[in-house]
């Protein structure tokens, strides 16, 4: 199975989160993800870090403090059901 790229993930509309404490925001936000996800073919152990990536200004600083914490391991290890 070869590589994907952020930039052919981004390709499937996936919208970055910017860490809007909206639900309506929010859900919308994860089901474009999770539509990308569904619709495309992505290996199941990049699904986290690629959307992880979408996570902008506050939702960006949440993640990096959780890879900090937790190490790079177990979040290349992470899935949808982790968070």
């Amino acid at each position: 199975a070869r590589s994907l790229t952020f930039r052919e993930f981004q390709a499937c509309g996936t919208p970055d989160y910017h860490g809007v404490k909206d639900l309506i925001v929010s859900r919308r936000s994860l089901e474009d993800v999770v539509n990308a996800f569904r619709t495309n073919t992505f290996p199941e152990g990049a699904k986290y870090k690629l959307s992880s990536c979408l996570l902008k200004d506050k939702a960006r600083d949440w993640r990096e403090e959780v890879w900090r914490v937790v190490g790079d391991e177990v979040v290349d290890s992470m899935t949808r059901d982790d968070l």
